[in-house]
């Protein structure tokens, strides 16, 4: 069969040309000894036709049990074909030990390149007398054990398989008149040094926050708990980007049935791609169409290992500093990290700051549109002259007034939050005062109103979770409209409404409002009460357990018999 050399049947022109049609001379020659035919017609106009190269690939693509050639050349050729004209492809050609000839094939954007050097060092020298690739049977054998000191080896048959490898940025060791290759894991490239949670500010405790790779997310939590009792399950999720999942849990401690439904939910996700965390929740939660988090995400490796101990899982994706928790909770809205390592008395005073304050966040506008348009007979008679007297040139009702605050509170806060660091704060902060001032000048709102809209944003920025504040701002808004029509009675309809919504709410079966609905007294001692850490000897009776001792008795302290003696 005579082939065809270029698009116009004349001789090739460019290195380019040449090297295309070598390569579909090589897929030809492949594809014909398996017995694919039809692939082999296609590989044969490959090099005049992208479309035939295109039609290729996608057949090759749905070909699950492809093996990988003998021959280095139709190596490279199907190499070339599954990544196109790549400029970070390397190819290196090696001898192994002065036995047989081999190619390495990695992408030098994902590896790093000085253990790379190290290993392929290794396997060029001479070996041992008597110990030569010649003395072994199986020649990746005899790789394996020359690259002992390599973080990882693998070898598959597959060529889906070890394209695959290529592209998470593992080293492929292609040896001629093998069908193996070999994966050396020396994956690398640029990452963000482990720096301060952004997100979730405290005084005391870690300061370590999760980076967007996944190794280094997984090592900090290992380097808190130390027992091989961890469990870390990995899966693949993204037709295309691929991306590692890592599902942990303590298999003492969590219940398997929750492991089981967490990796069930993770394999049935289906598209092309998973680029944060946020993306796996939203597969994965039980209710979508709700504003509360029903899966609490953290910056921070010490709450992760927190949750793991109390008998949860934690999802880690590859790329994402946020680590998701699951079950979730309403209460864990309202918690943060350094609850548990400030004193209990400071923290329980600042649980309940936090959550009247999310009360206030929530209901706050409405409350004083309520009052001031329907129920002023509920004002101190002084505080109501003084309020009726600032909204004396106000053109707009209450309603319309707090809208527009609201808006224009938002409109700051989103633009401080887009601005580059070094004009954000100052600019929103120039900007409220500035447009606040110049508001109440020109009789559009009054001062009360611009006090109750700035304490309300306040308080919506205590709570520590973002997401939990975000859903108090939206909902913000249709409480507004319920107080100005139906004043304190849309109002109470309006949280009634909220509360039974809550109640309704499941995070992996685990009802939401936990303890309060269902009703848990014995989980009390870790909710709004933040109890001595001597005393939180049971895990939460809302998540079930395998071990739901912490402790083995409460070890109060106390001080010393007179005398000397134990403390405890």
């Amino acid at each position: 069969m005579r082939y065809r050399a270029s698009a116009r049947g004349g001789a090739p022109c460019t290195l380019r040309q040449r090297r295309e049609i070598e390569q579909s001379r090589q897929l030809t020659a492949y594809l014909s000894a398996l017995g694919l035919h039809g692939e082999a017609r296609l590989a044969f106009r490959a090099a005049s036709s992208a479309h035939a190269r295109t039609k290729l690939l996608e057949l090759l693509r749905r070909q699950a049990d492809l093996p990988v050639p003998s021959s280095l050349d139709q190596v490279r050729a199907l190499i070339g074909l599954y990544f196109g004209q790549a400029e970070d492809l390397i190819y290196r050609d090696l001898q192994l030990g002065g036995g047989p000839m081999a190619v390495v094939v990695f992408l030098n954007s994902l590896v790093d390149e000085k253990l790379l050097e190290r290993n392929l060092k290794v396997l060029i020298a001479p070996p041992p007398q008597g110990q030569g690739p010649e003395s072994w049977t199986n020649v990746a054998t005899y790789v394996r054990l020359r690259l002992a000191t390599s973080p990882e080896t693998n070898e598959t048959r597959n060529l889906d398989q070890a394209v695959q490898w290529i592209a998470e940025g593992r080293t492929l060791l292609f040896i001629a008149g093998s069908d193996r290759a070999i994966a050396i894991n020396v994956t690398g490239g640029p990452h963000r040094a482990v720096e301060e949670s952004k997100s979730e500010r405290i005084i005391r405790g870690p300061r370590e926050g999760f980076v967007e790779s996944l190794q280094v997310n997984t090592t900090l939590i290992r380097r808190r708990i130390r027992d091989p009792r961890l469990r870390m399950t990995m899966l693949t999720v993204g037709e295309i980007t691929h991306t590692r999942v890592v599902v942990a849990h303590i298999d003492t401690v969590c219940k398997q049935s929750l492991v089981d439904e967490v990796l069930h939910r993770l394999r049935r996700i289906r598209i092309d791609g998973i680029l944060d965390s946020g993306q796996v929740a939203e597969f994965i939660e039980d209710t979508p169409w709700t504003l509360f988090p029903l899966i609490r995400s953290t910056e921070r490796p010490d709450v992760v290992v927190g949750c793991l101990l109390e008998g949860r899982c934690a999802i880690i994706v590859d790329g994402s500093p946020y680590a998701l928790v699951v079950p979730g909770s309403f209460v864990d809205l309202v918690q943060s990290a350094e609850d548990h390592y400030e004193r209990f008395p400071a923290a329980f005073l600042i649980r309940i700051v936090r959550l009247l304050f999310a009360l206030v966040a929530l209901f706050g506008p409405s409350l004083y549109v309520a009052m001031t348009t329907f129920h002023r007979e509920m004002i101190p008679t002084n505080l109501l002259f003084s309020i009726m007297a600032s909204r004396e040139g106000v053109p707009f009702p209450a309603v319309l007034e707090a809208l527009i605050m609201e808006l224009g509170f938002e409109i700051i806060r989103e633009a401080g939050v887009r601005m580059p660091t070094q004009l954000g704060q100052s600019v929103s902060i120039v900007g409220a005062l500035i447009l606040g001032e110049s508001a109440i000048q020109a009789g559009i709102v009054s001062a009360p109103m611009i006090i109750t809209v700035a304490v309300t944003g306040l308080a919506s920025l205590m709570l520590p979770d973002v997401t939990t504040s975000l859903a108090l701002r939206v909902l913000r808004f249709p409480m507004l409209l319920l107080a100005g029509t139906f004043g304190a009675y849309g109002l109470t309809l309006g949280g009634a409404a909220l509360l039974i919504h809550l109640l309704s709410l499941r995070s992996f079966g685990v009802p939401y409002m936990a303890p309060f609905g269902p009703f848990l007294p014995s989980d009390f001692d870790d909710t709004l009460v933040r109890m001595p850490t001597w005393a939180l000897v049971r895990r939460p009776a809302s998540i079930e357990q395998t071990d739901t001792r912490r402790a083995q008795r409460k070890k109060k302290p106390r001080p010393p018999r007179q005398g000397g003696g134990s403390s405890a």
